[in-house]
């Protein structure tokens, strides 16, 4: 049982990883120097300490044998998901199957089609929304980098016209891109504006053959809340265990790896729809109730523009409040910072 850390006042450090045990660089090296495909201690570590095995695996690189290497992944998977594993292993282990390869990048989930209640108080509503198909994660920075890497931030045709004016023409990558605290592989890419996040699904488009893009709001909200109108994607109660925000006693202080909160995910099994990062939406702000639900949310001409648009599921550093599901959010297009992607 890991004691909890406890966080010194006006520390707002990311929470730190586990306390080491003094044998990690031996360890290391012990694996390093096993003769090409002699794995026995590998396997023997993995038994005890799956994050150390994970370690050991990137030092040794292609030397591990495919069964060896997927024993490894599982095992940080299964720790990874298991809401009894202290969070801070949890975020560890999460940190380390990115360094190696998270297989869990670019799931996609469908919400069927049917009624869903959106809204809450005396606007909520019944809203009828056509089949779709949606993330089961936040895009993470591995999945952002390939649309940098090639011409992302210079192919005029991808963007808006008021976002390449507004962005492109004065940088060439997100804000904080080459923050520690955010860069990680399977760390929601973040200080993302609007217009960075529609021209990176038309790029992603032209490179899958698919249509991708952004949810309209209504189409998020019922990824994260299902169809019974409740407060959170797990209920109506608010317990800080179950999300990365800016509340209970072991507050992370930046973004979390994909899928560490697996008590929190969506009735329809999407995570971190509350909290860890806002999430963009197509949806100009502020578009009235009861909803219309139409397909021009994604039209050139209703992107153009400098409209204020629609942000949903709070963040890191925001307190319970915002993590709601029908709680709605705005924010210039242009717009980026640390708490949001």
């Amino acid at each position: 049982e890991m004691p909890l850390w406890l966080r010194p006042e006006n520390n707002y450090e990311p929470l730190p990883p586990p306390p080491p045990t003094g044998w990690e660089e031996t360890t290391i090296l012990a694996v390093g120097s096993a003769s090409e495909n002699d794995n026995q201690l590998l396997r023997s570590v993995l038994e005890i300490n799956p994050i150390l095995a994970g370690r050991c695996l990137l030092e040794i690189h292609d030397r591990c044998n495919p069964t060896d290497r997927k024993a490894v992944i599982d095992q940080l998977l299964r720790t990874i998901s298991d809401p009894e594993v202290a969070l801070r292993v949890r975020i560890s282990a999460g940190e380390i199957l990115g360094s190696l390869g998270d297989p869990r990048i670019g799931e996609m989930v469908v919400i069927p089609a049917g009624k869903f209640l959106m809204g809450e108080g005396r606007e909520q509503h019944l809203l009828y929304l056509s089949e779709y198909k949606v993330g089961k994660y936040p895009v993470t920075n591995a999945e952002y980098e390939p649309f940098l890497a090639a011409d992302g931030y210079k192919n005029k045709s991808y963007w808006t016209e008021a976002g390449w004016q507004e962005i492109c023409q004065k940088q060439d990558k997100p804000r904080l891109w080459h923050d520690d605290r955010f860069n990680k592989p399977n760390q929601p890419v973040i200080g993302l504006s609007w217009y960075a996040c529609v021209a990176y699904c038309r790029w992603l488009s032209r490179e899958t053959g698919r249509l991708i893009r952004l949810p309209t709001e209504a189409e998020w909200e019922k990824a994260a809340r299902g169809i019974d109108g409740r407060t959170y994607p797990w209920g109506d109660e608010f317990e800080a265990v179950r999300l990365n925000a800016r509340e209970g006693d072991q507050k992370v202080c930046t973004t979390t790896p994909i899928g560490i909160y697996q008590s929190g995910k969506s009735p329809f099994g999407i995570f971190d729809c509350s909290g860890n990062v806002w999430e963009w939406c197509a949806t100009r702000w502020k578009k009235p109730y009861p909803y219309i639900a139409d397909t021009k949310e994604w039209d050139s001409e209703y992107l153009e523009g400098q409209n204020l648009r629609v942000l949903r599921g709070g963040s890191w550093n925001y307190k319970a409040e915002a993590t709601r599901c029908a709680n709605r959010f705005k924010f210039q297009p242009y717009g980026w910072t640390e708490r949001g992607g």
